[in-house]
């Protein structure tokens, strides 16, 4: 005979898994980028950097800033050539964490902007 869960068991389970999504998005909600550049170096690497910001009270194990890449200004209604990944790992509560990262692009770049952050 099939084992039968009472249903209040199987709400509460599913409240609990939905409050613990909530707490990572939230999260992802109030991360942030500050002072966000495109560099280029003297020797020719195109390189972003920037700060991840974690205002929360809890760390982060990793943050992705997902970067959108321009060869022209960065202006509404102008679209990105390329996209990139910067993963930014063990943010404290309250950290502002540099990163930097090369671009791995042949292409000249003439702007770029942080788009999104996924925490995890």
């Amino acid at each position: 005979m099939p084992h039968v869960f009472p249903i209040r068991h199987v709400a509460v389970a599913l409240l609990l898994i939905l409050l613990a999504g909530c707490g990572g998005e939230q999260a992802a909600l109030d991360a942030h980028v500050e002072e966000f550049r495109l560099v280029r170096e003297e020797d020719g690497k195109q390189v972003v950097t920037g700060l991840l910001v974690n205002p929360t009270e809890r760390p982060l194990a990793s943050a992705t800033v997902n970067v959108d890449l321009y060869d022209q200004p960065v202006e509404p209604g102008v679209e990105p050539v390329e996209t990139m990944q910067v993963e930014v790992r063990e943010i404290a509560p309250g950290e502002r964490k540099r990163f930097r990262q090369t671009v791995d692009t042949r292409l000249t770049l003439s702007g770029a902007r942080a788009a999104r952050i996924v925490v995890r």
